[in-house]
């Protein structure tokens, strides 16, 4: 397995210290992302990169908002400068919403047609030159410099459309949290897609994680965390629920739907009362975090984005009585 920890917040001093704090405590990679609200994925990767010492830095791409061609000459540039410590994360928008603040205004499945493309530019980098016309992207005999040692690609998805393009050109596909049932049908589709392709893929999940000494300790932190959200915040998941056309952040309607939130065994998805992005938390003891990730890793999971909404230790405790007993790449 390996462990990406999902970097949060606006200040900037709290993502270093946690980008430290996951450089120090086993994590493999810290994710980076690309939102309206947060700061330039590139810009940040280089400075974090200066601060650490093994980490590696999985870089989010809006194919709505970049060309591949920049992002190739981005990936390859800080890939010298770092050492090869960099992957991509091609994302395409969840909320017609959101992107259309930003003048994007096509539908879900058009999105996805130009991130295909996207990525198929992106395999093409190591050639010595690129020709190439789409209905989004037009390159003619072009050359991606710097070269260096082509990225980790994966792409993120739950979507038909999604898991197509993954299984035809990434070397990951991630999607967001599901129950176990979810999670592996969702691994095993991908995946017999690919073989199809003549390619094998790997896949990851990006979810939340309580984890604590004791499960009852646990689902207190749980119950506590729920407590702080406000009726306005909830209000606003609500709206995006009505208006998002992401396939995996609708998939929290029926997350919510259950008993106290009580999805599966150690699954609890009060989150998604609020969050934009995560609608399950893995909460449990530590060896209860550790047998659900071993689950998971048991229907086709092996690359874990984790976060910690309910405090500001959880890089530690994961670090100290999860990552270690856990098996790593």
């Amino acid at each position: 397995m390996e462990f990406c920890w999902n970097l949060q917040g606006e200040a900037y001093a709290d993502i270093v210290r946690q980008t430290q704090l996951a450089d120090r405590h086993g994590f493999d990679a810290a994710l980076i992302v690309s939102l309206q609200m947060a700061m330039d994925p590139w810009i940040l990767a280089t400075q974090l990169a200066t601060q650490t010492e093994r980490l590696r830095f999985l870089v989010a791409q809006n194919t709505n908002l970049v060309l591949p061609s920049y992002t190739a000459k981005a990936v390859n540039t800080l890939n010298l400068i770092t050492g090869s410590r960099i992957d991509l994360n091609i994302v395409t928008g969840s909320s017609h919403l959101e992107l259309g603040k930003e003048g994007n205004f096509e539908r879900h499945i058009d999105r996805y047609r130009r991130t295909e493309e996207f990525v198929s530019i992106l395999r093409m980098a190591a050639e010595e030159s690129i020709t190439f016309q789409g209905d989004y992207y037009r390159l003619n005999q072009f050359r991606v410099t710097p070269q260096a040692p082509p990225p980790r690609i994966f792409v993120a998805g739950s979507s038909p459309q999604a898991l197509a393009t993954a299984a035809r050109y990434a070397d990951f596909c991630v999607i967001y949290a599901r129950d176990f049932a979810g999670a592996g049908e969702t691994f095993a589709t991908v995946k017999q897609q690919a073989q199809a392709y003549g390619r094998s893929i790997r896949c990851g999940l990006l979810i939340d994680v309580i984890a604590r000494s004791a499960s009852d300790e646990a689902w207190q932190a749980a119950e506590a965390l729920s407590a702080t959200f406000s009726r306005r915040d909830k209000k606003m998941k609500s709206l995006l629920l009505k208006t998002v056309d992401s396939v995996g952040i609708a998939e929290h309607k029926e997350l919510l739907a259950h008993e106290d939130y009580r999805v599966d065994r150690h699954l609890w998805s009060g989150i998604a009362q609020i969050s934009t992005a995560h609608g399950l938390s893995i909460v449990g003891s530590y060896r209860e975090v550790i047998d659900t990730l071993r689950h998971y890793e048991a229907l086709g999971a092996d690359y874990f984005l984790l976060s910690g909404m309910a405090g500001d230790r959880e890089i530690e405790r994961l670090g100290e009585y999860v990552l270690p007993y856990v098996p790593t790449s």
